[in-house]
């Protein structure tokens, strides 16, 4: 403060001086001749003069007052560049004419990992890889030398820093120069482009991938081989694909353009127009899928029937947003269609019952052999369709075919209901299965006598031997014959059913019942180029077990030639259908069944299929096992009505590849040294053992090894096991 005064007195003293040297040049510089008041009344000047103290002092206010403003703008600019380079999210790099970094801001330290002591004064190269160090080396000393500038201020060049822990990372630098106090300095802006191009390379992954979905599915809608067309909300067409309009000029002309402009482009009738509009507005209007059927005649004049279906797409507001449409040319099916109700019209051709439901329960079509069975009666049609309703409601609800055995009028009838969704109706084929049920019921019948006379006799020979000794004789004759007669039939039924050896390289059965006759059967059926063969083993043995196994054989007779089945699990599925149907008895049910192994050879195709009924078999392939199982559950009563389907496994056929198909006999059979069950592992290890062997030689040696085996035990069942080698 003090000096700040001093500063004004000394300006105030200096001004004095103005007119203190006037007074004395009037007076010649005579002390003595001064007379200021005569002076001031001859020149007037000397009253301007006198004031020139306060007026120095007065511009030197105004000057300072000035200068100081200046001086706060400058500091104001100086202080808001040191903040702004400062806190910069690029980063900002001073060096002097040498090279030498003499100034760095906030974002080159967390850029480079650096701090401020590590890079005062090092050369720039600190910052840059060798390549780049080795580059500007050069071009510092060709700048120094010739002036000649290779980067500075020329804008944004890409280049690539190095980072203290050796990272190499891509950056942009913006090189230039200014003098201070006669010096040359460089400044430079970095900008790290390592997220930037990260960015970028992902967004150029994601367009590649977008691009690449969208020739995708392009792709796809141009190659189905239905009508495909998008529209937007005002019924304008977005898209067409080459199946819907073949020509390239005109599917590009009708883009952004409606029907009725697309009927008038080729001189087609409007109606079409204004029906597809009415379409259009009721889909708009309802937000519902839309189906109909549309008649067009092709330029060669014949008409072509195509399905048509809309699909709105709405937007957040549940709005129309833009249309699907979809045609697919029916001309094909429908032909086929009259074909077949035309074929429905001969006995001779098709002289079974033909009819066709909707999904509304409405019989929509019957054909003549069904109208001559229910006698042309109005009352007798409408029994039968009341009879067959719930097997279509049934189909409908499972959207497959079902099969179901129909009673009606003393007649049964072995029916398919097949369901054609898109069409929205059921196809219904039948045909008269009464005299097969009732040979089958007869059978049955015979069995189930055969089994109470032979209950009958074993009562009677519980009786006092001693007593009844001629009785039980006869008795025992009559239960031999019959024993024997069984067997006879037994034999005659299996004698038939050995492995064909022209289809495999070689093949074998062992069969070893329990008793005279057995429960577990083989069996081998050609049908057409497939081979259907196995092994089943019924509930039981002796006697009862073989009655069960005739039923059974008899069963599987019938699905593979009455049927014409060939695929196994269908063969099983239909097998377990008439087993359950035979074996019902009003409220009594025989809950009797058998365990199965259904395998179908195509030799032409070398296709191999099993399906089995709580059965397995085994593959052994270059001495490695392969245990394949069927489904755990068997055939009969055990099931439940809604569990009644078994599947099929695929098998890869491998030269020199053996397969067995066996019933547990063997391997639940109590003997050896301890007295226990042989169980399945011993089982397979056996099998294991003889595999390369010819199939006189494994028979022989499961022969030999099941009587060493059994020993002086008593054998608790049939065993059956049967050989191939592919």
């Amino acid at each position: 403060m003090k000096d700040f005064y001093l500063k004004y007195l000394y300006v105030f003293l200096f001004g004095l001086l103005f007119p203190i040297f006037s007074v004395l040049f009037l007076a010649e510089f005579n002390i003595y001749e001064i007379n200021i008041v005569k002076f001031h009344d001859r020149f007037n000047l000397l009253y301007i003069i006198d004031s020139a103290p306060i007026v120095l002092v007065g511009l030197v206010l105004i000057l300072d007052y000035y200068f100081e403003k200046r001086q706060n703008k400058l500091k104001y600019i100086e202080a808001l560049n040191e903040k702004i380079i400062t806190n910069s999210f690029n980063s900002i790099v001073v060096a002097n004419n040498n090279g030498k970094i003499i100034y760095v801001n906030n974002a080159t330290k967390e850029l480079f990992g650096y701090e401020d002591t590590e890079l005062a004064n090092k050369n720039l190269t600190i910052l840059m890889p060798e390549k780049y160090a080795q580059m500007h080396t050069k071009g510092m000393k060709k700048h120094k030398t010739t002036g000649q500038q290779n980067v500075i201020g020329k804008g944004k060049v890409r280049l690539e820093g190095q980072k203290k822990d050796g990272t190499v990372f891509p950056m942009d630098l913006i090189l230039s120069s200014f003098s201070h106090n006669n010096k040359i300095y460089y400044s430079g802006e970095i900008q790290d482009l390592t997220s930037i191009l990260e960015s970028k390379k992902q967004r150029d992954y994601l367009f590649k991938k977008v691009k690449e979905q969208k020739d995708f599915y392009e792709n796809i809608l141009n190659e189905i081989p239905a009508d495909i067309a998008v529209f937007d909300k005002n019924h304008k067409y977005l898209f067409v694909n080459p199946q819907a309009i073949k020509d390239d000029e005109l599917r590009s002309f009708i883009i952004g353009k409606d029907d009725f402009e697309y009927c008038n482009y080729v001189g087609r009738d409007k109606s079409i127009a204004e029906l597809r509009k009415k379409q259009f507005n009721k889909i708009k209007n309802e937000k519902k899928i839309l189906e109909w059927e549309d008649t067009i005649e092709s330029k060669d004049g014949e008409k072509h029937t195509v399905l048509r279906k809309f699909f709105p797409v709405l937007n957040e507001g549940n709005e129309l947003e833009i249309a699907i449409g979809f045609g697919l040319d029916i001309t094909e099916r429908i032909q086929k269609d009259e074909q077949i109700i035309k074929l429905s019209q001969y006995p001779k051709e098709n002289p079974n019952i033909v009819c066709r439901f909707n999904f509304e329960l409405e019989s929509i079509y019957l054909n003549p052999i069904s109208i001559l069975f229910v006698k042309n009666s109005e009352k007798t049609i409408s029994e039968f369709n009341k009879t067959i309703i719930p097997f279509v409601k049934e189909a409908i609800k499972k959207k497959k075919t079902i099969r179901r055995d129909v009673e009606f009028n003393n007649f049964t009838f072995d029916i398919s209901f097949v369901p054609i969704i898109e069409n929205k109706y059921v196809n219904i084929y039948g045909f008269d299965v009464t005299d097969f049920r009732r040979k089958i019921n007869q059978q049955q019948h015979d069995l189930l006598d055969l089994n109470k006379k032979l209950k009958t006799y074993n009562l009677i020979l519980e009786k006092n031997v001693e007593e009844r000794t001629l009785e039980i004789s006869k008795i025992n004759n009559e239960l031999r014959s019959s024993i024997s007669y069984a067997k006879k039939l037994q034999n005659a039924v299996i004698a038939h059913q050995n492995l064909t050896k022209n289809v495999f390289k070689d093949s074998f059965i062992y069969y070893y019942p329990k008793d005279i006759v057995g429960g577990d059967f083989y069996f081998t059926y050609q049908l057409e180029d497939e081979l259907i063969f196995g092994v089943a083993d019924c509930t039981g043995h002796g006697v009862p077990g073989a009655m069960l196994s005739l039923l059974c054989m008899t069963f599987l007779d019938n699905a593979i030639n009455t049927y014409k089945l060939t695929i196994p699990n269908l063969i099983l599925e239909k097998v377990n259908e008439l087993l359950k149907n035979s074996f019902k008895q009003g409220d009594f049910l025989v809950r009797d069944g058998m365990d199965i192994s259904v395998v179908t050879y195509n030799k032409k195709k070398s296709k191999l299929t099993f399906s089995g009924a709580n059965s397995k078999i085994l593959l052994i392939n270059n001495n490695e096992r392969t245990l394949i199982n069927g489904d755990s559950k068997p055939i009969g009563y055990w099931l439940s009505d809604d569990n009644t389907n078994f599947t099929n496994k695929k098998i890869d056929i491998k030269e020199n590849m053996n397969m067995y198909i066996f019933s547990d006999g063997l391997a639940d059979q109590f003997g050896g040294e301890k007295r226990k069950k042989l169980k399945y592992l011993k089982f397979y290890e056996l099998l294991q053992n003889i595999n390369e062997l010819p199939s006189k030689d494994q028979k022989k040696s499961l022969s030999k090894f099941t009587l060493d085996w059994i020993g002086d035990q008593e054998q608790i069942d049939d065993i059956t096991i049967a050989g191939i080698k592919f």
